[in-house]
């Protein structure tokens, strides 16, 4: 049949066979009436018309059949009998409606969400910093972010740059942790509070910062891992030097003399 046409027709060609019973007159015989049981070859030709709209169908045909029963008691001079059938019927398909075939989905390639191009965890979608490095200290956009291990404790007395003995056992423990990551590389930063001129307090977070650099050295780490010793003075404090009326603020200040391995890798 022709997809999208209403009415379709068609032409039938079959053989088959065929199981014929007869009963017949076999008068005066005391068996009468007789009865013969036989079988033989059937074909049949025709043409046909079959349409309709939705699922069920009409279907009309006309056709000729032929039985090639040549042993009839009826017609014993005949080779064969034929007859015409004609026919009117509905067409009703059993089961669901067929659906069109599901093609195989089309290939795809990878999306940025599945790509992390420069190996640092973070995909490209979210990566605004592509030529970070494996291994990077990284943000959520894939940029590099300022590392610091935490030297809390590390802190020096007013006008000193040298190590009192609660900031050594803090140091013993950083320099286990340079000589368990062999790849980790740092800054040794001094700082100071803001009592003093640039200058002075310039060079006394110079002197600081030399103070856990050497430790750090004589405790194995190797230099080639330790940037500076670099001080920063008073420019980067992490507490209020004063109180917000202008009074001192002592425990401000001595958190601000500190001193921190920044992270550079």
């Amino acid at each position: 049949m022709t997809e999208g046409r209403s009415w379709n027709p068609y032409a039938l060609l079959g053989l088959g066979y065929q199981r014929a019973e007869e009963e017949f007159d076999a008068f005066p015989s005391p068996a009468s009436p007789g009865e013969r049981k036989d079988g033989n070859f059937a074909a049949k030709v025709g043409v046909g018309l079959q349409g309709g709209t939705g699922r069920v169908k009409l279907r009309t045909e006309l056709a000729y059949r032929a039985d090639f029963d040549d042993s009839s008691v009826a017609g014993p001079n005949e080779d064969w009998f034929g007859d015409v059938l004609a026919s009117v019927g509905v067409v009703i398909p059993l089961g669901p409606e067929p659906t069109a075939p599901i093609g195989p989905a089309p290939v795809v390639g990878p999306s940025c969400a599945d790509l992390d191009s420069d190996g640092d965890g973070v995909n490209d979608c979210d990566d605004r910093c592509p030529d970070s490095q494996p291994g990077q200290a990284v943000g959520p956009d894939g940029c590099p972010v300022p590392l610091t291990i935490d030297l809390r404790g590390v802190n020096f007395d007013f006008d000193r740059a040298t190590l009192r003995p609660d900031a050594v056992a803090i140091l013993t423990e950083a320099a286990e942790i340079l000589r368990r990551y062999p790849d980790l590389r740092v800054e040794v930063a001094g700082h100071t509070d803001a009592v003093g001129s640039d200058a002075y307090n310039q060079g006394l977070s110079e002197r600081r910062a030399s103070a856990v650099y050497n430790y750090l050295t004589s405790n194995g780490v190797d230099a080639g891992r330790l940037v500076g010793p670099n001080g920063y003075g008073e420019s980067r404090p992490i507490a209020p030097n004063t109180n917000d009326d202008g009074s001192d603020n002592p425990e401000g200040r001595a958190r601000n003399r500190r001193t921190e391995l920044n992270v550079q890798n």
